[in-house]
């Protein structure tokens, strides 16, 4: 172990190799070099920055008919709205339910 390693507690080298190959070689699969540039700059990213990455990542990998579900649930909400309108929903406040949570839970 180098004077360095033994200064920083543990073996730099070794961790360094590690990193290197864990870079190279990430579930069983070799990572490209966009995809590792891309990793190394999502990691300097805000908490903030990295969850909207993630969303819109998480977005890409939804099938294409994911909007005929924002059209049901649009006719949904546009149908229960008319309800409420029409004064056919029964509406309870939300103080009424969060108290008769707390005494189902206690």
């Amino acid at each position: 172990m180098s004077a360095i390693s033994q200064l920083a507690g543990h073996d730099v080298t070794a961790t360094y190799n590690q990193q290197k190959y864990r870079n190279q070689w990430e579930g069983g699969r070799i990572m490209s070099q966009d995809l590792l540039e891309l990793e190394q700059k999502a990691s300097q990213l805000s908490v903030d920055e990295r969850a909207q990455l993630a969303l819109f990542l998480l977005e890409t990998l939804e099938p294409a008919e994911d909007g005929d579900i924002e059209e049901a649930w649009r006719i949904e909400a546009e149908s229960r709205l008319s309800e409420i309108e029409r004064g056919e929903a029964h509406l309870v406040p939300a103080e009424e339910v969060f108290e008769d949570l707390r005494r189902r839970l206690a």
